[in-house]
């Protein structure tokens, strides 16, 4: 089988050639990842665009970018600020706000946006999460519950309590629990005491 032997030299110019001797673009390695080829040979004309997904499947929500903009706004920031905050280039970012990237967003990426705007990873994308099941409110619970008065939030909070052995069953243990939790909520927020 004949071998194929040629310079580097040889080669950049072969392609420099086909690519009829642009300055602007890139040429991708054979180390970079095959993802990131895509970016690499794209001209840095400002009348290119990044090419979607074909699939349709990478592409960000059509609403994600008014979202991250309100959301950003919302929060006093500027594009720079939010950059800075959350390590990714400002670009990047713009890209996203203008709906302009072709791909999702890592969950990474949207961690830290949702942290650094204090909204929820789903807030940025649009999505309702479903409200978590009530937990089942044993009647000795509800015994107790109705004795002291206790609101929705505090009765929830006891009833999702996970017991290594059984679950209480009287009103005197409800309390005896209970107690102890607003004891130490007050020792938290008390530390002094």
């Amino acid at each position: 089988m004949p071998t194929l032997t040629t310079t580097a030299s040889s080669t950049t110019a072969s392609c420099a050639s086909q690519l009829g001797n642009r300055r602007d673009t890139k040429v991708p390695s054979a180390s970079q990842p095959r993802e990131n080829q895509d970016h690499a040979v794209q001209s840095r004309d400002s009348n290119a665009r990044p090419r979607p997904d074909s699939s349709g499947q990478g592409q960000p929500p059509s609403e994600f970018g008014t979202r991250l903009r309100t959301y950003r706004e919302e929060s006093g920031l500027s594009l720079s600020a939010l950059a800075e905050r959350t390590k990714l280039s400002k670009g990047y970012l713009s890209s996203l706000e203008n709906n302009h990237e072709p791909r999702r967003p890592s969950a990474e990426v949207l961690y830290a946006l949702a942290q650094t705007l204090g909204v929820t990873m789903s807030d940025l994308m649009g999505r309702q999460l479903l409200p978590a099941a009530s937990p089942e409110v044993p009647a000795s619970l509800a015994d107790f519950a109705e004795q002291e008065g206790l609101n929705q939030a505090d009765i929830s909070m006891l009833a999702s309590i996970q017991f290594r052995g059984e679950q209480p069953r009287t009103s005197e243990r409800w309390r005896y629990i209970y107690q102890s939790i607003r004891n130490s909520i007050q020792m938290d927020n008390n530390p002094s005491s």
